[in-house]
This record gives structure tokens, sequence and C-alpha cells, in this order.
């Protein structure tokens, strides 16, 4: 583009973006994949391809954290066996501990829900998890959840994405005043 002097280059962002892209997959080649999805969302009927270029590998993505901090500590619920991620990620261990959760009461209750409040099925089913009946029957079962449960919730969801999607639809929903409930 300095070559050619474009003066409005903003005309040619499109283009910067795609040279940064296939530059991104020229420079990296191990741990690194790209990924083609055929639709650009859950939703979408009409296919329209995305590329991703995707890390695999957490020891690439960690290595900069380690770089610029002399200590590092790295937690998680469900991290086993311990001893495999420093090989994993390339660090050296220099205090390794673990845990053990005791629970002195129960405090699982796994539980399959077919329908909401209004007796409208729902479902996690790709087809129907984005109808707004669906996604405002769960939001309510969580709030009613919510009132009767003492320690907090964990609530599962399939992927970020995903779970970033309905908590936006929840926000949408509380400002239209779309939910059943009151908060």
């Amino acid at each position: 583009m300095r070559t050619l002097e474009l003066s409005n280059v903003e005309d040619y962002q499109p283009l910067q973006e795609v040279a940064t892209f296939a530059t991104l997959v020229a420079t990296y080649e191990k741990g690194f994949l790209l990924i083609l999805e055929p639709f650009e969302s859950d939703t979408a009927t009409v296919p329209n391809p995305v590329f991703h270029f995707t890390c695999l590998d957490a020891s690439i993505a960690i290595k900069p954290v380690f770089e610029r901090f002399s200590s590092v500590v790295i937690t998680s619920g469900t991290m086993s066996p311990l001893e495999m991620y420093p090989k994993m990620l390339q660090f050296e261990c220099h205090v390794q501990e673990s845990y053990a959760m005791t629970l002195a009461r129960r405090s699982f209750l796994p539980m399959i829900v077919t329908r909401g409040s209004d007796q409208v099925t729902i479902s996690s089913r790709f087809e129907i998890r984005n109808d707004p009946s669906v996604v405002r029957n769960y939001g309510n079962l969580l709030i009613d959840f919510s009132k009767i449960t003492p320690d907090g919730m964990v609530v599962f969801f399939p992927s970020y994405l995903y779970m970033e999607s309905i908590i936006s639809m929840w926000q949408g929903m509380v400002s239209n005043s779309c939910f059943l409930h009151n908060y």
C-alpha cells in the first residue's frame, strides 16, 4: 500500500485483515491448527465459511507469562495429574501442592429438566437451544434454584461462545422485561 501510495487506507481494511491473518498462519507451524467452520454462527442456515487459527499447544500461550513474571501460581479444580503440567507447559515447578476436597454434606444435585415452568419443552439440542422460550426458561430455572441454594451454583455450558450468547440473550430479556421472575 505504501508502494502504491494509496491515500484512503480505510478502504483496504478487509485486505489488511486478510494479510495479517495470512501472516499469522505462515509464521506459526507447530502447535497451531487452521479450522474451517462452514457457518458463521450457531443459528446460521446459509453457509458462510469462517477460518479460525487456533493454538492447540498451551505452552506457547503461557510462555510470555513465564517470561514476564518470576513467580506464577497456577490453580485449578481439575488439574490432574499435577506432574504432567510442568512437562506439558515447559516450566520448572518449585512448589506443587494438591488438596483433597471433602464434602461434609451432599452438595451435588444432578438432574434432567425437560420442561420449563410454562411447560414449554427445553433442551440443549442444537436446533432449539437458542429459541427465546428455551433460553428464558433456563434463566428462570437458574433464578429459582439460586433462591434455594445456600452456597452458590455451578452451571455448565457446552462452550464459552454459547455461554456468552445465552448471557447476552438473558441481558436483553431483563432489559425488555421478558423474564417471568424479578431478581
